[in-house]
């Protein structure tokens, strides 16, 4: 691939991803705190919150693992949103340990 359609991929993706941040948050948080299902899960689980966050973003590395033994199975579609769903947890790990004060 050469180095210019895949920095096209990084910039398209990173718009995606944007667009479905927006989407989720009012999905998940309304006008709240973005984090507040992570620190409730954390509570739930007596862990803090980062991990309770990683313990929601590995059902969608496993879900990516069960693709990746037949890629061609699913549309280009279905890997995207799998694939935004990854990325976006990171952005949302990256929250979540600044709200909890690492520095």
């Amino acid at each position: 691939m050469r180095a210019e359609d895949f920095d096209q991929i990084v910039l398209d993706e990173n718009a995606e991803s944007n667009k479905m941040l927006s989407v989720k948050a009012e999905e998940y948080a309304g006008d709240g705190d973005r984090l507040e299902n992570f620190k409730q899960a954390s509570g739930m689980l007596s862990v803090n919150p980062a991990e309770a966050l990683m313990g929601m973003l590995v059902k969608h590395f496993v879900s990516v693992g069960k693709l990746a033994k037949a890629p061609h199975s699913v549309s280009m579609e279905k890997w995207d949103e799998k694939l935004r769903d990854i990325r976006n947890y990171t952005y949302l790990l990256k929250a979540v340990l600044i709200d909890i004060g690492v520095k």
